[in-house]
């Protein structure tokens, strides 16, 4: 009998969808959990002792193989492509693999840092009735676009970040980016990134992976 994989997962997440399109891009057979994730004191099951017993951090995702839990959506995605030998999203050559990585690593650090205060200022206050601060915005754009040229630099001469095929680079990084129209990230004034976008965008992976009433 095979070992159960458990997803646990919130839909509207982009640091649990880019593990979902890895899911989905590789036809994996896991069981999603959904978890209903709220903000701390808001009575979400993310709070709850079975869930911080999987995850003291009180959040998403987090994957369950066998007695194994595992969290941090880039390292769930290194287990699941070792695991299950997808060589053609994480390559097991050391330049290969450190070169996939190295964006991930970099996404985490650079762009989503970016990515996630343009949608506080840009989604979040909003909806709380509050102003956004203009001068922070002018602060997040210029360094989104530090970002946005170092990628157009890695897509000048290749459709995905690193070659000719989908990685776990262009699934980390296209996640980060999700909710980039409604947080007005201006990824139509780089034209290459904006056709890197609209070819991920395109794929069944990221069809399958859309939250609820959500439009990109």
């Amino acid at each position: 009998m095979s070992e159960i994989i458990t997803f646990h997962t919130s839909p509207g997440s982009h640091h649990c969808r880019r593990v979902a399109l890895l899911i989905k891009e590789a036809d994996l057979d896991v069981d999603e959990r959904f978890v209903d994730v709220r903000p701390p004191g808001m009575g979400g099951e993310n709070e709850k002792e079975e869930f911080l017993a999987l995850n003291p951090n009180g959040k998403v995702p987090v994957l369950e193989a066998g007695e194994n839990t595992l969290t941090e959506s880039n390292a769930i995605m290194v287990y699941l492509c070792d695991r299950f030998e997808l060589d053609q999203f994480l390559p097991r050559q050391a330049i290969e693999r450190s070169r996939v990585m190295g964006w991930q690593f970099w996404q985490a650090s650079h762009l989503s840092p970016t990515c996630d205060a343009l949608m506080a200022e840009n989604m979040l206050k909003p909806t709380m009735g509050q102003d956004p601060d203009a001068a922070r915005i002018g602060q997040l754009l210029a360094e989104f676009d530090r970002c946005a040229k170092v990628m157009a630099v890695a897509l000048g001469d290749s459709p995905w970040l690193c070659g000719h095929d989908v990685t776990n680079a262009d699934l980390a990084i296209g996640a980060a980016l999700m909710y980039a129209s409604a947080c007005e990230i201006p990824i139509g004034d780089y034209a290459t990134l904006d056709d890197w976008f609209k070819r991920l965008r395109a794929r069944p992976s990221w069809q399958a992976t859309q939250p609820p009433a959500f439009t990109s």
